[in-house]
Parts: structure tokens; sequence; C-alpha cells
């Protein structure tokens, strides 16, 4: 039985291929949420879906191959008689998705049994086919090959790759789409922020990583805050700088930084979309994780990148109007991004990123300073010149400053 992913489930972390370590995964997921306050799931289109709506894409996936290639369809019935993927026994699972008897999952041979049922057909050969590799007896139908019934759902942020996956692929859905839900619950959010109070009071070495995945789910859930991430940015550095014992180098937690922050911002792209947070608590979440900002140059890598929607993109480019990194050495970034028209457009429609704006730290600063930084950035990088005043003029009126250029 499925669990159903309403509204209310959060995607906390990327699960990426699991293959023979998903008990290890499922015991480090239990001592993370707890056992039953998680599950995996798929996100298409923005939305939280269950496994068991992704396998009925992974299947459609599978009999729109079998119908758009009507020769090789005709070749696997008159010859086959079943099909497997990692072992013979594979055949006992007939048509039940949970029916695993191998220690590694196999689903492209459930798939086509049941497209093969689909199309109302049956196979009639001899022949116990194997569906892998090239050097397989269908290397045809590996997921790796077989075009995804969806694929312009297939996460741009893919973090799961390797040379035997085609894009837009079955297999490339299936890993990239793939997360970890939880519904916060008050249960959760203090299992959660007692476990990272603990580490940063133990200063434990050993816990960085854990503690950095729990902070991630805590900030999705809504229960982290500016003074907590500080404290754990503080930690790691604190291991960064202590002594190595003997030989050993020492563990290099603060590298972390960057990529904890990505995997938020990756994984937050699809929880807001997924939850339909409000433009307030968008911009709250981002704030959150000001301060580990100032350690990395993941911000604006990370904004710089082709995000869905730009429900996400605003309140993000909100939330670092109140920090230091408008007019910082990366800020360029953040100039061109926040004067993009679409991006003004939607600020502007938007009273709650209005009134961000205009209680922000940019609205603040020094006139002359913001005109110099910004008119410079549009003439250097945009070649815009009239249109760029312009926009610049726009977001003057937005933050509330009434001034001329």
């Amino acid at each position: 039985m499925s669990t159903a992913l309403t509204r209310e489930y959060r995607a906390v972390l990327r699960v990426g291929y699991l293959g023979a370590g998903r008990e290890k995964f499922v015991d480090r997921m239990n001592k993370l949420f707890g056992e039953g306050s998680w599950t995996i799931g798929y996100v298409v289109e923005g939305k939280p879906i269950t496994r068991e709506d992704a396998l009925g894409l992974y299947q459609k996936s599978y009999t729109n191959f079998l119908q758009a290639n009507p020769e090789f369809t005709e070749r696997l019935l008159r010859e086959a008689r079943d099909v497997y993927d990692t072992n013979i026994s594979n055949t006992q699972s007939g048509f039940d998705w949970h029916h695993q008897e191998d220690t590694r999952s196999h689903l492209q041979d459930i798939a086509v049994r049941r497209a093969v049922r689909d199309l109302g057909r049956e196979f009639a050969g001899t022949k116990l086919m194997q569906i892998r590799g090239q050097d397989s007896d269908l290397p045809e139908l590996n997921p790796g090959r077989v075009p995804f019934v969806l694929p312009e759902c297939i996460s741009n942020n893919r973090e799961f790759v390797a040379p035997w996956i085609q894009a837009n692929s079955v297999e490339d859905f299936w890993q990239n789409n793939k997360f970890v839900f939880i519904k916060p619950s008050d249960d959760v959010i203090s299992r959660l922020r007692q476990s990272v109070e603990e580490t940063l009071t133990a200063k434990r070495g050993s816990d960085w990583k854990l503690t950095s995945e729990r902070l991630a789910a805590l900030t999705i859930c809504g229960g982290g805050n500016a003074n907590l991430t500080q404290r754990y940015v503080d930690y790691c550095f604190e291991l960064w700088n202590r002594p190595s014992k003997g030989n050993s180098a020492p563990e290099l937690p603060a590298v972390s930084i960057e990529p904890w922050i990505t995997d938020i911002f990756s994984n937050e792209s699809h929880h807001i979309a997924a939850s339909e947070s409000t433009t307030e608590d968008k911009i709250n979440i981002i704030k959150a994780l000001l301060p580990a900002m100032l350690y990395s140059d993941a911000p604006f890598v990370l904004l710089s990148m082709k995000y869905e929607s730009l429900h996400y993109q605003t309140p993000v480019l909100c939330a670092l109007a109140d920090g230091p990194f408008p007019l910082s050495d990366n800020g360029m970034e953040f100039v061109r991004l926040i004067l993009c028209s679409e991006i003004l457009d939607r600020i502007e429609s938007d009273p709650v990123c209005r009134s961000a704006l205009r209680n922000s730290a940019l609205a603040k600063m020094e006139y002359s300073k913001i005109r110099e930084t910004f008119l410079d950035c549009g003439l250097q990088r945009e070649h815009l010149d009239e249109k760029y005043k312009q926009r610049f003029l726009k977001l003057l009126g937005v933050t509330g400053l009434s001034l001329r250029i």
C-alpha cells in the first residue's frame, strides 16, 4: 500500500541509486527522522507523487515504447517466453512490483510484462531473455534507454548520472526525481532539533555530516532559524581548525557547507512547489541560510541556474536583498537577476515581495552606492543602457525609493 503524498509532505533529501545499499539507507533514515515518519516518493510537475504513481509512469513508458516499435515488439513476443533483469528468479515477480526476491531490486522486467499485458498480448516464444547491459538479450529495453513518458518533468538538477543512462530515459527520471519525503510534525521537528542541539553542544567531530542532514531537513520543515544555522557553521569551522591527531589528516567539514547549501536549495525548489508554501515562508526559509552563505560561494552559482519556477527565484532574491550580498564582490549576479524584467514584474505584483524589499538592507543602502553599482553592472554586463535604467527606476519604485537617475 502506498502512502498518499499530500501537499503537506516536504522533500528533504535526494535519494538517487540505492542498489545493495538499500538496507543501510533505510536504517539511516530511521535514525534521522524516526521509523514511520518518512517515505520515498517522486516529484512530477512540481508536485509529490507516491512510488506507486511513479511506477505507473514507468510502466506507461514501456507500453509507449512497445507501441512505437512494432517490429521489435513482434520479435520480442515471438522469441521470448519471459524476461528477467538481475537473476532468472526475477520471473517469480510476475506483475507484482513489490515481489523482490533478489538482493537487488528489478523493475524493468515487471514493466515489460505489464506493458505486454497493456497491449492485450502474451509472450509466445521459448527463450528466457535478459534485459540489462549491452551484452544482454534485450539491451533496447534497459531503463537507461527507454524514453520516459514525461521527459519535460525530469529534474534539470541531475545528481545521478552514468554512461549507460541516456537523458530523458526512464532511469533518468527514476533516479533524479526520487526524494525522501517527510510530513512535518511537532515530534519530527523536535527530534531533529534535539539531535542538532546535542551535536552542537557536544561538538563531536564525527557527527558533522549527519548533523548537516538533520539541520537541512529541519530548515526545510520550517524548524530552522538563523541562530541554529550560524552555530552549525561555527561548529564546522571549529572542527576545521582542530589540530590533527598523529599523522592522520583532519576531516574537512567546512568544505561541506557549499554542497550543504546547494542540497537545501535543490530540495527546496521542489519542496516549495510541492507544499504550496506562502511567499513569506519561502523568504524566511532562505533568510535562515544567510549566515552559512557568508562562508560559501554557492549563492550566486545557484541563482544563475535555470530554476523551473520564478515562484522560487523571486523569494530567494528578496531574502538575499536583506543580506550582505547585493553589493559584495559577487553581487553582480544578484544585480543581473533582480533586474530581470520577469522577476521585477513578479516582485511588483506580490505585496509580500514588495514589503520584503522595502524593508531589506538593500533599500537602506546609500543611494549613490546603489546607483553606481547597479548602473555600472548594467552598462558593462548587459549593454542595455536605457532599458536597464528603466528597470533600475522600476526597482527603486518597488523598494519605495523615489529617486532619479
